[in-house]
């Protein structure tokens, strides 16, 4: 789910293929609550950005993941899929 604070995740950039992005650790609300992925364990350290609603990005730039995620301001909540930072990406 999206908060009014946003998804509470923060990400970083990635140095498989063109870049890409990939989960680096959760953010509190500025009560230091826990957001919702976090209370959820929705994921783990470096678990790589490979899809934002449907749309492949695991060829994008880490530009270009941060603008899709951008894109679903407004919205209730978010479809992210990931790969385990142990699993190989191939293009």
């Amino acid at each position: 789910p999206i908060t009014k604070y946003g998804l509470l995740i923060a990400i970083a950039g990635s140095h498989v293929g063109r870049g890409g992005a990939f989960f680096d650790h959760y953010r509190k609300t500025p009560d230091g609550t826990a957001g919702p992925a976090e209370v959820a364990r929705l994921f783990r350290g470096k678990d790589l950005i490979v899809a934002v609603n449907g749309e492949c990005c695991k060829k994008n730039s880490f530009d270009e993941v941060c603008a899709m995620l951008r894109n679903t301001e407004g919205k209730q909540s978010v479809m992210l899929r990931m790969w385990p930072r142990e699993w190989r990406v191939t293009h």
